[in-house]
């Protein structure tokens, strides 16, 4: 008769595994946020007391509210054009059968696994000869290339979801193309959209490597910001300012996930 005891223990050793992973992803956010209330200036774990004074530091800091201002003019910007571009894209490959058509599909994919300081240095090159380096319209065209496989991969997952018998019976009742889409397609693309927007806003956001090449002192973003504040200053500021980011994305985050189960709920009503 054989023993269960290697059974049992197999739940055992996953839960003990999943706490492993929890505890080595999660140890540095918490490492961030105890020290981000730290009472003194400089960096310790545990600190010696509590005080939001890194957080009442970060209003008076120049270079942290023009990059905040600089960050989310191009991540806002940057992600209404790649969620317009993006569905667009995936739309017409979806909907217009070509022999390009997977080629095409396929280069959208290519920012995606090219380096970013490739990327980078590539733009760099490229702005500098049109004369726009460090202007807020390369950022914006940039990230929006970085963001765009991520958009256009969701909205082409999404659209297999979406009959085309939809869209021909509407065409059908003497519906027009854009009265379709705007009609019959968007409304069952809610969730896609919400996803795509946080996704690309976050990227965006967050992008480091690509931009170093781009920003200049006027249109510095604020991962740059706070990573020339880290160089030169070694107090708890830049850990304030990054629990409000974390609080932030969690937030995003948690809309976007409760936005996606109503579409869906209301997908399995209908």
């Amino acid at each position: 008769m054989s023993s269960p005891r290697p059974a049992r223990r197999r739940p055992v050793l996953a839960h003990l595994w999943l706490v492993v992973v929890s505890v080595f992803v999660l140890a540095p956010l918490v490492v961030v946020v105890v020290n981000s209330f730290s009472s003194v200036a400089y960096s310790i774990i545990p600190p010696p007391g509590l005080s939001l004074r890194w957080y009442r530091n970060l209003g008076s800091i120049p270079d942290l509210s023009v990059g905040l201002r600089n960050s989310l003019t191009v991540s806002l910007i940057a992600t209404a054009l790649s969620v317009l571009i993006g569905f667009g894209a995936a739309y017409g490959f979806s909907r217009r059968r070509s022999r390009l058509g997977p080629g095409l599909a396929a280069s959208l994919q290519l920012p995606f696994v090219i380096p970013r300081v490739a990327l980078g240095l590539a733009f760099f090159v490229l702005w500098l000869r049109f004369g726009v380096y460090g202007s807020q319209y390369g950022l914006v065209v940039s990230h929006v290339v970085i963001t765009l496989p991520i958009t256009a991969a969701l909205f082409a997952a999404a659209l297999a979801d979406v009959p085309p018998e939809s869209e021909e019976a509407a065409h059908d009742l003497g519906a027009g193309r854009l009265y379709t889409i705007t009609r019959v397609v968007l409304p069952q693309l809610r969730s896609a959209f919400i996803g795509a927007a946080l996704l690309a806003f976050i990227i965006s956001f967050d992008e480091v490597e690509m931009t170093l090449f781009l920003a200049d002192r006027d249109t510095i973003t604020l991962p740059i910001a706070m990573f020339n504040y880290v160089q030169r200053y070694q107090d708890p500021t830049a850990a304030a300012l990054s629990t409000v980011m974390i609080v932030i994305g969690l937030l995003l985050g948690g809309a976007g996930l409760l936005a996606a189960r109503r579409a869906v709920r209301r997908r399995n009503v209908l």
